[in-house]
């Protein structure tokens, strides 16, 4: 039997209620910032069961916004505000649990300001990673500027359509929770397996969270 907490704001399933207002706040949060960029975030994983993989990049995550610097990180870079999302998906190496985050800055970052941006990134990312015993690549990490309004629009789709919502495709290689979904719903005992594990690893877990110019309508 699949189960839901009656959460709009962490069920997988209930989640779906609320990535639409999501979408626009985040959509509208970006239309007036000078720039913005889409940070992906990742680390190292191993076979290890999906709770302790999302434990472990969580982990990482509090450290890479800890309260002491990040608010100096931000000023430093004209953070003006933000959204983190988590992303899972499932293949035959595990699962992989990552991170992406929106950006919106106060001004126009030239060339010069997004590289030190994606050099700063990584660096906090990685040293995050390494202060819990982990491994992350700087070169895996990437920071993706967001200009035009269809790519901010497509971007605020993106880091709301997760989950449930969005497919992977048909050759099943980073497979999305909607994919194990459509499986268990057809019967097949390993994705019924694979979604249980997910639907208990995701359990009263923030999916999405905003701060910032892009938290104004975010509400617990």
């Amino acid at each position: 039997m699949l189960r839901t907490c009656d959460s709009v704001l962490r069920c997988v399933l209930c989640s779906l209620y609320r990535l639409a207002e999501r979408r626009a706040d985040l959509t509208a949060g970006l239309r007036y910032a000078p720039d913005a960029a889409l940070v992906t975030l990742t680390r190292s994983h191993g076979v290890r069961p999906l709770a302790e993989e999302w434990d472990t990049t969580e982990s990482i995550l509090r450290k890479f916004t800890n309260r002491s610097d990040w608010s100096r990180f931000q000023k430093r870079h004209d953070i003006t505000g933000y959204s983190i999302s988590v992303e899972t998906t499932g293949s035959a190496n595990g699962w992989h649990v990552h991170v992406h985050a929106l950006l919106a800055f106060g001004h126009r970052l030239d060339p010069g300001a997004v590289e030190r941006l994606t050099t700063a990134v990584s660096t906090r990312w990685c040293n995050a990673a390494a202060l819990i015993g982990h491994h992350a690549d700087r070169n895996l990490q990437t920071v993706e500027m967001i200009r035009t309004r269809s790519d901010r629009e497509q971007a605020a789709e993106y880091v709301t359509k997760q989950h449930l919502l969005h497919r992977a495709p048909s050759s099943r290689v980073g497979r999305y929770p909607a994919d194990l979904l459509a499986g268990a719903k057809s019967g097949d005992a390993d994705d019924i397996e694979l979604y249980r594990e997910y639907l208990n690893a995701a359990f009263n877990r923030d999916f999405i969270r905003a701060y910032g110019t892009l938290s104004s309508h975010f509400k617990n």
